[in-house]
């Protein structure tokens, strides 16, 4: 039971670090375009240092999970689909959502 759990863990850590990211992102973002002397292109370089991070928390998750299921734990079903839903949301631009929330 220890090893499914800490699947889950290991998954909902890699969900809150995707959206804590997305919304931080935003949020600086939003303040930043006020002032057109700050040059945005950084954003494109800690972008794929989050996916690279997140898709890491999935894979560890994952494997986890893949210990948890070969010594016949079925709890470790759950952290390996919100494993392959953090390796997913990786590359979804969550972004662009946040932005539009903060506008309107």
């Amino acid at each position: 039971m220890k090893k499914s759990i800490l699947s889950i863990i290991i998954s909902s850590i890699g969900l809150y670090f995707i959206y804590w990211f997305n919304r931080r992102t935003c949020e600086i973002y939003a303040a930043v375009s006020e002032t057109p002397e700050i040059d945005t292109s950084i954003f494109s370089a800690f972008g794929n240092v989050y996916k690279i991070t997140a898709m890491c928390i999935g894979l560890v998750g994952f494997y986890v999970g893949l210990m948890a299921i070969r010594q016949k734990q079925k709890v470790a079903i759950i952290g390996i689909v919100l494993s392959i839903i953090v390796m997913m949301t990786s590359f979804l631009p969550l972004c662009e959502y946040y932005l539009s929330w903060l506008i309107s």
